[in-house]
């Protein structure tokens, strides 16, 4: 285990807190989501989508209250050390952002050729809207995990990294509130 990681709950920070609180928050809308495209028979795959945007919350909120993304960088770091690599981490970083640029984008590519055809209700559009907005948040977090430092530089000098985290999580949040009260209007 890394030296300098953290343990317990006591050293999480407030903000950590608020974060993982906001995660919940947005989990149990998607949940709600879920339960209301099952109750009302929107298509499976409506179901199945709120169901991994719930589980994913949930992910989010025990990594932020267990700091795994730093525990993470922390035993990259330890493991780059070990190897004898760590004084040309910059390099590894550096393929690392690439690849997962190019992951992003050929994923982006797939999505609108193959299965973003036009949206048949406005259920779809915020479902879509809100499986975009956690893409967005996944590619966030591997930014992170690389921690490459021109990339830290702009992520948390500008407060992008907030912007971003806040952003994509208030999306999923809104689009769960406005695909749980279309469901419900259109089937009253």
């Amino acid at each position: 285990m890394p030296k300098n990681w953290r343990s317990g709950l006591q050293e999480v920070s407030t903000l950590s807190l608020l974060g993982a609180g906001f995660y919940g928050f947005v989990a149990v809308i998607c949940g709600i989501a879920c339960f209301v495209s099952t109750t009302f028979g929107r298509p499976s795959w409506h179901r199945w989508a709120w169901a991994a945007l719930f589980c994913f919350f949930c992910v989010l909120l025990a990594m932020r209250v267990l700091d795994l993304e730093e525990l993470s960088r922390d035993l990259m770091r330890d493991q780059l050390r070990s190897l004898g690599a760590y004084e040309g981490r910059r390099e590894t970083q550096s393929l690392l952002a690439v690849g997962l640029s190019i992951v992003v984008i050929s994923l982006s590519v797939f999505a609108v050729r193959r299965g973003w055809h036009k949206p048949s209700s406005r259920l779809e559009i915020c479902l879509r809207l809100a499986l975009l907005a956690a893409f967005v948040m996944v590619a966030l977090i591997g930014l992170r995990l690389i921690s490459l430092h021109s990339i830290d530089a702009i992520l948390y000098g500008m407060r992008l990294n907030w912007v971003i985290d806040l952003g994509s999580a208030t999306t999923v949040a809104i689009c769960g509130i406005a695909y749980v009260r279309s469901t419900k209007s259109a089937s009253a």
